[in-house]
C-alpha cells in the first residue's frame, strides 16, 4: 500500500530528529499494473540520522587503501568488535564526500568469518612472520581453459598417486602432487625416464584420460569424476598443460626420498618446493574431529570450507577440506528442560559448580548426562553422584598393593576395548558407566594389583585429568599420567575368559540371569542350566511348550499353564 501525502507529512514531523527520508522518483512502478517492471532509482544512501548534519555509509576511497588494523586494542568481551573501541582506528577520520567528523565501521564480516580460520593458526601461534606455516605458492601459468584443465591434471594426478606415482617437474609438484605422500614405501621405481610429452600422453590414453587425434597437438581429456570431455590445441590454449606433464613420472610414496632424489639431480627448485611442504600445517592438519553446535553446520562450516579451499588452490596447503569428521553436541538444558536463560532464571554457573564439586566432577558429569548429541537437562542429584564416584577412587587408591592379581588383570584388559571404542564414537556416558561398573568389581577386593591401577588410572585420565594426575604422582612417578602411552588389549590374556549373560524368561518374566563360558551354547543345556538354578527352577511347574533362544541376550521358556 502506497502511503499518501498526508501521511508521509504526519512522520515526517514527527521524526525529523531521528530518520532521514528518501523521495523515490515516481516512474509509476509503485502500481499493481507495473511493478515487474522493476524498482525505483534511490538515493545513493539511506541510514538512520546520527549526531552527524550528513548521515550516510560512505566507502573509503581507493587512494586510501589499506586500512590498517589498530594495535591499541582491548580484548575483552563487550559483545561488539574490539576495534571499536580503538582510539588511533577512528583517529581524523573524516567523512570522504562532506569533510566531517566519522568513525570506521567495524562490524564489516559475519562472526562466523572471523573464527572460521583459526585451526591453521593453532598449528604454529607463535610464528611472527605468517599466519600458519605455508607451501611455496604454485607458479601460475594463464590460459583460457586454466579452470577445468587444472581440476584434470588434478584428477589425473589423483589417479597417479594411487599407482603410487607422481610427477617431479616443478610445476608438476606444485599443482599436481597435492603435497607430500604420507605412506612408508622406500622405493624409487622409475616409470617413465623420458620426457617426451607425446610419452606421457600415451600413457594416459592407456589408462582412458585422454583421446588423441590424428590432428597434430589436438588432445581430448576426459573426466570420469566431472563427466565431461574437453578438446585441446595445445599450442593455442594447452602451453601449461604440456609445462605440468612434460616431466619425468616416478614411483615413489615417501616425501624424503623425492627430496632426496631430486636434491641428488640438483633440482634446487623442486627440492625447495618439497621441503616447504614438509611443514606443521600439512603435518597437524586437517583436524581430526570437529565438534560443534547446530547452529553452526552452516555458515561457520561454509566460511571453513571456503577459506581452505582457497588456500588448497593458492597451493598453501596440501589439503582442500578443513575437518575429517564433524559431530554436534547437544545442548545441557536448565534443570527446568528449557533452554538456559537469565528470563528463567535457569542459568547455571560451571564456576558455581566446580567450587562446589571440582572441575573434575563438572567435567564427567557432563560426560555422563547422556549421549553427546542430545540436549540434557541439568540434574544436581546425579552430579553429586559423579562427586561421590571419583570420591570412591580416592578411596580404592588405598587399597593399591604389589600382589599380583591375575583375575584383576584380566578385567582390565576386557575394559580396555570397550572404553577406546567409547571414546572413538564419543560415547562419553557409557564409558563412564563402565568406569563406574570396574570401580565396584575392584571394591569387592582387599587389595588391589599396582599395575591394574595404573591401566585404569590411564584410562580415566581423559575423563578425569587432575584427579587421575594427583593419584598417579602418589605412585612416585615424576612424569605425567598424561604423557603415557595408551593401555594395550592383550588377546592372550583374557583368551576364554570372556563371559556371556544371557536373561532368562519364563512365560514371559524375567526369573533371572546365566553366565556362560561358550557362545555356542544350545537350547536344551540352557534349560538343564534353569532346572539347575535353586531360583528359577520354581517356576518350572509345568510341561515346557517352547524353547526361543537369541543368543547371548535371551532365553524365552514357554511353559503350559
Amino acid at each position: 500500500q502506497i502511503v499518501g501525502a498526508d501521511m508521509q507529512n504526519y512522520w515526517r514531523e514527527r521524526l525529523q530528529n531521528k530518520a532521514l527520508f528518501i523521495d523515490f522518483e515516481d516512474k509509476g512502478h509503485f502500481n499493481s499494473d507495473s511493478l515487474k517492471d522493476g524498482f525505483p532509482e534511490i538515493f545513493p544512501y539511506i541510514n538512520l540520522k546520527n549526531n552527524s548534519d550528513y548521515p550516510g555509509i560512505f566507502p573509503v576511497y581507493e587512494k586510501d587503501l589499506p586500512v590498517l588494523l589498530p594495535e591499541d586494542v582491548d580484548f575483552k568481551p563487550t559483545g561488539e568488535s574490539p576495534i571499536k573501541y580503538s582510539k588511533t582506528f577512528n583517529k581524523g577520520v573524516k567523512c570522504p564526500i562532506f569533510g566531517t567528523e566519522a568513525y570506521r565501521e567495524s562490524d564489516t564480516m559475519d562472526t562466523f568469518v572471523d573464527s572460521s580460520w583459526y585451526f591453521l593458526r593453532y598449528v604454529d601461534s607463535h610464528n611472527n612472520n605468517f599466519a600458519f606455516p605455508m607451501s611455496s605458492p604454485l607458479p601460475i601459468i594463464h590460459s583460457e581453459n586454466n579452470n577445468i584443465l587444472l581440476e584434470l591434471m588434478k584428477e589425473i594426478a589423483e589417479f597417479c598417486q594411487n599407482l603410487n606415482y607422481c610427477f617431479t617437474g616443478l610445476s608438476a609438484i606444485s599443482i599436481l602432487n597435492n603435497g607430500p605422500f604420507r605412506d612408508s614405501i622406500d622405493s624409487v621405481d622409475v616409470k617413465i625416464k623420458n620426457s617426451d610429452f607425446n610419452v606421457f600422453m600415451r600413457f594416459l590414453e592407456s589408462n582412458n584420460f585422454v583421446q588423441q587425434s590424428h590432428v597434430r597437438d589436438t588432445i581430448t581429456f576426459i573426466s570420469e569424476k566431472y563427466k565431461y570431455t574437453l578438446k585441446v590445441t595445445l599450442e593455442e590454449n594447452c602451453e601449461f598443460t604440456k609445462k605440468y606433464l612434460e616431466s619425468q613420472l616416478y614411483k615413489i610414496d615417501k616425501i624424503d626420498n623425492l627430496k632426496n632424489f631430486t636434491q641428488s639431480f640438483n633440482h634446487t627448485d623442486i627440492y625447495t618446493m618439497l621441503d616447504s611442504f614438509d611443514n606443521s600445517t600439512n603435518n597437524w592438519l586437517p583436524a581430526d574431529i570437529y565438534m560443534i553446535g547446530a547452529e553452526h553446520t552452516v555458515l561457520h562450516l561454509l566460511y571453513s570450507r571456503f577459506f581452505t579451499k582457497f588456500f588448497y588452490d593458492c597451493g598453501y596447503i596440501n589439503f582442500d577440506e578443513p575437518f575429517k569428521k564433524m559431530r554436534h553436541m547437544g545442548l545441557i538444558l536448565g534443570p527446568d528442560g528449557r533452554k538456559m536463560s537469565k528470563r528463567w532464571g535457569n542459568v547455571i554457573n560451571p564456576i558455581d559448580e566446580i567450587e562446589k564439586y571440582s572441575a573434575d566432577t563438572v567435567r564427567m558429569y557432563e560426560m555422563f548426562m547422556g549421549p553427546y548429541e542430545e540436549a540434557k537437562p541439568w540434574n544436581d542429584r546425579a552430579e553429586k553422584g559423579v562427586f561421590r564416584f571419583i570420591n570412591r577412587i580416592f578411596e580404592l587408591a588405598n587399597k593399591v598393593s604389589d600382589d599380583h592379581q591375575l583375575d584383576q588383570k584380566i578385567e582390565l584388559n576386557l575394559l580396555i576395548p570397550k572404553i577406546s571404542i567409547d571414546i572413538e564414537s564419543l560415547s562419553y556416558n557409557t564409558a563412564i558407566a563402565k568406569f563406574m561398573e570396574f570401580s565396584n568389581y575392584l571394591g569387592d577386593f582387599d587389595v588391589i594389583d599396582r599395575s591394574v591401577w595404573e591401566g585404569f588410572l590411564k584410562l580415566m585420565a581423559p575423563f578425569a585429568p587432575f584427579v587421575t594426575e594427583y593419584l598417579w604422582r602418589r605412585l612416585s612417578h615424576n612424569d605425567s599420567i598424561h604423557e603415557q602411552q595408551w593401555p594395550k588389549y592383550d588377546p592372550e590374556l583374557s583368551k576364554n575368559q570372556v563371559k556371556y549373560k544371557v536373561a532368562v524368561q519364563i512365560n514371559g518374566k524375567i526369573r533371572g540371569t546365566l553366565t556362560l563360558d561358550d557362545a555356542d551354547t544350545t537350547k536344551e543345556d540352557l534349560l538343564n542350566l534353569v532346572k539347575q538354578d535353586s531360583y528359577m527352577s520354581k517356576f518350572l511347574n509345568g510341561e515346557v511348550k517352547k524353547l526361543i533362544y537369541v543368543p547371548n541376550k535371551i532365553f524365552s521358556i514357554v511353559i503350559a499353564s
